[in-house]
């Protein structure tokens, strides 16, 4: 779900920002879509280095996080001081950029870790068609509630077009599994997403 939260606060900063705080804070809201996906590239690069961690190379996982920090510092000082909030949010999101793609490759090195394109490609398709349905009803709504209404609904398109693409494995139908059988309000659901996924 990570793609349609991405989409969903770059569409809609002010929704978040107006959720936890008041007026007064609108502003930080042009931060959320650049710190969203900056987020969500941290924990992937995080995955990937603790992943160097447990293959017992504790050395390189350390040289790992040690240049990133370095990187970081050195991007996001004159970036701060030229563009204030923003220049420091394009420094972090630059960072991980470059976390991502020194752990990746790091941890490829050690192991036979691939990068799926076609996953990539159904992924990209159904964010695409879900950020289409977002861009062009975001005019027509109003509320706080039809905005909510509206998020549901895609992140839903989203989860459908990856199903139609066939982009789910007998790997998502255990997580379902485990899910149903740790929520029982959620157990009917999980078992039939379950059984349409297989």
């Amino acid at each position: 779900l990570s793609v349609p939260m991405i989409l969903v606060l770059s569409l809609f900063p002010e929704l978040f920002v107006l959720s936890f705080s008041s007026n007064k804070f609108l502003e930080a809201g042009k931060l959320l879509p650049i710190l969203t996906v900056s987020a969500f590239l941290f924990g992937l690069s995080t995955f990937f280095a603790n992943s160097i961690y447990a293959l017992s190379n504790p050395k390189k996982y350390r040289t790992i996080l040690l240049t990133v920090a370095v990187t970081f510092i050195v991007i996001s000082l004159p970036l701060t001081y030229f563009f204030s909030d923003m220049g420091m949010a394009v420094g972090y999101f630059l960072s991980m950029i470059f976390f991502v793609i020194i752990s990746y490759f790091n941890l490829r090195k050690m192991t036979n870790l691939e990068f799926s394109i076609k996953d990539a490609i159904k992924i990209t398709l159904a964010g695409v068609i879900a950020f289409s349905i977002l861009f062009f009803v975001k005019p027509f709504i109003i509320n706080l509630l039809l905005s909510g209404v509206v998020i549901a609904i895609s992140c839903a398109i989203y989860l459908f077009a990856l199903f139609l693409m066939k982009f789910y494995t007998n790997n998502d139908i255990k997580v379902l599994e485990y899910f149903s059988s740790r929520i029982k309000f959620l157990r009917p659901i999980t078992k039939f997403l379950a059984k349409l996924i297989n």
